[in-house]
């Protein structure tokens, strides 16, 4: 069913960059905020070239994500707001 909404929300918005995780209890690498913000970073340096860049500037001034952050936390610390395209 998840595929179907991705796939859907993908044909009404083809523009929109569309992140997704999916959380599973004791698994490694699908349970924590950490992962959630390290998956939509994937996702997003592949889907858009601004984005792509934006993280490239983090990389350069050797922003690191810390494990005990939260996500919002640590699109706060890292200066994200919002990352405006097109």
């Amino acid at each position: 069913m998840a595929a179907y909404f991705i796939d859907l929300l993908k044909y009404l918005h083809p523009r929109a960059v569309l992140l997704y995780f999916f959380c599973r209890s004791g698994r490694p690498g699908l349970t924590n905020a950490i992962d959630i913000l390290r998956t939509f970073t994937q996702q997003a340096i592949r889907a858009d070239e601004h984005i792509r860049g934006a993280i490239a500037k983090l990389k350069l001034t050797g922003f690191k994500i810390d494990e005990k952050w939260g996500i919002a936390y640590g699109t706060e610390k890292a200066g994200i707001t919002s990352i405006e395209t097109g």
